[in-house]
């Protein structure tokens, strides 16, 4: 039987043990499409699932290559939005890590964290340019809107949203860094 889930996630940690808790209760990830998870039911703990964020988007060759490289390790992708991969491995296969050191954990935060941040550049961006359109409507003595300045406001608001997802990041690749000095010193 089949169980579709729509369920939002801005954190890709908390996503990923969700996912395992799913599979520790007998559904397992068979399909994923943003936010949309589509389980089946099976064997009570028997993936083990983990969200990477990969080097390009979509379908890019490097990253099929890539895809299917994991198939030799036995690693599973189920399944691909945007930049994200979510791949899972059977537990009888053995442990299931994808990064091997601290740099690897390192560069997937920096690389996830530089997205959000991007995303709120380009909200910004696009805010400050509805809020130029709305003085120039206005002082060209077209009829007055406030709709530029409207539209301006949200996506400022978004773009905050999106800006404040990525500090949480910020702050783990500190503390890496931190530790990272601790232990080569």
């Amino acid at each position: 039987m089949k169980k579709t889930v729509f369920k939002p996630f801005y954190n890709y940690e908390k996503e990923e043990k969700w996912l395992n808790q799913m599979s520790l209760n007998g559904l397992q990830l068979v399909g994923y499409y943003w936010a949309v998870y589509v389980f089946e039911e099976g064997k009570p703990d028997e993936y083990e699932y983990r969200i990477e964020f990969m080097r390009h988007f979509g379908k890019h060759p490097e990253n099929l290559e890539y895809i299917e490289f994991l198939k030799e390790l036995k690693v599973e992708c189920v399944g691909t939005y945007m930049y994200w991969s979510i791949l899972r491995k059977k537990k009888e296969d053995g442990p299931f890590e994808i990064f091997s050191g601290m740099e690897d954990k390192m560069k997937q935060y920096k690389k996830i964290r530089n997205w959000w941040f991007s995303l709120a550049a380009l909200e910004y961006f696009i805010a400050l340019y509805e809020m130029i359109l709305g003085i120039y409507l206005k002082n060209s003595n077209e009829s007055v809107t406030w709709f530029p300045f409207f539209c301006g406001f949200l996506l400022i608001v978004v773009a905050t949203c999106l800006f404040s997802v990525g500090i949480p990041l910020h702050k783990k690749i500190k503390c890496l860094e931190k530790n990272k000095e601790l232990f080569d010193n």
